[in-house]
């Protein structure tokens, strides 16, 4: 059986909860499917808010969930960036922990549990 595609869940923490502002959900629908098409997926569901960042997405196995979620967010950090002057001090938007899950789709509670978890390690 060859795999051509597959679905992945990754969740990132916000670092800047303090200078989100609502545009940015607005910036965000545009800018994190343009990132993934760069790992040849397609984004199927996002959410966002001043906490975290959800993205289930298609993508094929050329590339580890690991590898995805780094560039994800770094690049999408960088377009913040540039697009907020009152984030120009920070390096990245997001914390350095991240969630990725393949097969049942996340759950609330679990996007919850990881926020806790990563939350209580800083």
């Amino acid at each position: 059986m060859v795999v051509s595609e597959i679905e992945y869940q990754i969740v990132l923490l916000f670092c800047i909860e303090e200078y989100f502002e609502p545009e940015m959900e607005d910036e965000l629908s545009i800018i994190v499917p343009d990132v993934i098409s760069e790992y040849n997926g397609s984004v199927l569901e996002m959410k966002v808010n001043r906490d975290y960042l959800y993205v289930h997405f298609r993508s094929s196995p050329d590339h580890s969930p690991s590898e995805v979620a780094r560039g994800l967010a770094l690049l999408t950090s960088a377009r913040l960036i540039n697009l907020h002057n009152g984030l120009k001090g920070y390096e990245t938007v997001f914390r350095p922990d991240f969630c990725v899950k393949t097969g049942e789709k996340m759950g609330e509670y679990e996007i919850e549990d990881f926020m806790a978890i990563a939350k209580s390690r800083l």
